[in-house]
């Protein structure tokens, strides 16, 4: 046996108690530490080769990507994010969107996708949403090939955003004050310019 296989079985015999106080000093050193960017990209480059976190709606989508010969890449790494997917040539990032509302997590989102949209790519989130059905579905396809052929044959400047059900119909968007989104809004739309042609 091993010295790993042998920790493994010793820490099989601690209760939660001892578990929790063996890795309490190694929690307390690194509460409030942040890593530097380097040490983070660099998580995002081994996400993506590993393809590590794909979650089950990914995994669906992936399917049905597939299965309509739309080649795509997942957990593609954009600085120090890692994006779902990217289709169309790398120019259109997909990202599943099935978390929480929680305002601390609105703005990480917020980072997130103004951090997209300035690498020069276009993005479409499929919302999920409590209330309405939380399963993918192929018409989704639909919703993803139009966009594909529109930044296509009618190539407009990167930061397109679109956000969609995950039926592929269009998710209802409020629009504040000059038709902006106010940013703090849970179904806010980041868009260098909002365009009426899609």
């Amino acid at each position: 046996m091993s010295n790993s296989d042998r920790l493994k079985e010793w820490w099989k015999t601690l209760t939660p108690d001892e578990r929790s106080h063996q890795v309490e000093a190694a929690h307390n050193a690194r509460r409030g530490n942040t890593d530097p960017i380097e040490r983070i990209m660099q998580r995002a480059e081994t996400r993506h080769k590993n393809l590590i976190g794909i979650g089950p709606h990914e995994a669906v989508l992936a399917g049905f990507l597939n299965m309509h010969r739309i080649p795509f890449q997942q957990q593609v790494p954009c600085g120090k994010y890692n994006i779902d997917f990217t289709i169309g040539g790398d120019l259109i990032a997909v990202e599943v969107c099935a978390g929480s509302g929680n305002n601390r997590l609105a703005m990480q989102k917020q980072e997130r996708i103004e951090y997209i949209l300035g690498s020069g790519r276009h993005l479409i989130e499929i919302r999920f949403h409590n209330g309405y059905d939380r399963r993918i579905r192929p018409t989704i396809i639909k919703q993803l090939i139009s966009f594909i052929d529109f930044t296509r044959l009618n190539p407009p400047p990167p930061g397109k955003y679109r956000v969609i059900w995950p039926d592929g119909k269009r998710y209802p968007l409020r629009l504040y004050g000059g038709g902006r989104p106010a940013i703090s809004a849970p179904d806010y739309l980041i868009d260098a310019a909002i365009s009426k042609e899609w």
